[in-house]
C-alpha cells in the first residue's frame, strides 16, 4: 500500500513535509506529500471556492497533476490510500472524481477538516474526520454529516492538522479497539494481499 497526502492552504512547504512524515511514522507505510502550494492567502481561499464549487467539472492545474499521480499508482496494481487536511480535500476529492469506477475501488480517502461533502462513487472506502467546533466547519457541513455514516466527530475546536487532529486520533469512533482509520488501514492491507 501506499499512501498521499495533500496539505490545506496556508502550509508552508516544511510543515506539510512534516505532516506527511508523521503519518509515515503512524501508518507504518510510506506516505508521501503532494504539496499543495500556498500562494497567498486571497488566492488560497478563491481556489478552495473554486475547488468546492467547480472543481469537479472544471479541474485545477493541480488536481489534474494529483490524478496522474493517483493513477500512476494505481496503474503499479497498489491500494491507495489518500489523505487531505481543508483544502487539500477538496483537491483529493476533484481529483479522485476523475479516476474511472473501477480504478476508484482501490482508493480509500481519509479526509480531515473538509470543507464539503462529496461522495465519489465506488470507493473501497470514504471516512471523514471532524472538530465539531472547528471553524472550517460550517452550518452547510455538519448538516451534511447528519446523513453521511462515515463521519467520525469529537468534542474539540482545532483546525490544526497535527495538533488538532493527529494528536487525538484515538478519541474518534473506536473500531475493534482501533480508530476507524486504523482498521480501515488494516482492511486494505489484508485486500491488498489477497
Amino acid at each position: 500500500m501506499i499512501g498521499l497526502y495533500v496539505n490545506g492552504l496556508s502550509t508552508e512547504k516544511n510543515e506539510a513535509i512534516k505532516q506527511s512524515v508523521r503519518l509515515t511514522r503512524d501508518l507504518g507505510f510510506q506516505v508521501v506529500l503532494e504539496y499543495n502550494e500556498t500562494k497567498n492567502m486571497l488566492f488560497d481561499i478563491a481556489e478552495a471556492l473554486w475547488g468546492r464549487w467547480l472543481g469537479r467539472f472544471f479541474p485545477i492545474k493541480f488536481v489534474s497533476n494529483l490524478h496522474l499521480v493517483i493513477k500512476e499508482k494505481l496503474d503499479k496494481g497498489r491500494q491507495v490510500m489518500l489523505i487531505a487536511h481543508s483544502q487539500g480535500c477538496l483537491h483529493m476529492i476533484n481529483a479522485v472524481n476523475l479516476l474511472s469506477s473501477k480504478e476508484r475501488s482501490h482508493v480509500y480517502m481519509a479526509l480531515f477538516a473538509s470543507p464539503t461533502i462529496y461522495e465519489p462513487d465506488n470507493l473501497f472506502k470514504l471516512e471523514y474526520f471532524y472538530n465539531d467546533k472547528d471553524w472550517v466547519v460550517s452550518d452547510l457541513v455538519r448538516d451534511w454529516q447528519k446523513d453521511v455514516k462515515k463521519t467520525y466527530t469529537r468534542k474539540a475546536n482545532s483546525h490544526d492538522f497535527e495538533y488538532g487532529y493527529l494528536d487525538h486520533i484515538d478519541e474518534y469512533k473506536r473500531d475493534n479497539g482501533k480508530t476507524s482509520l486504523y482498521a480501515s488501514m488494516v482492511a486494505m492491507e489484508k485486500s491488498d494481499e489477497g
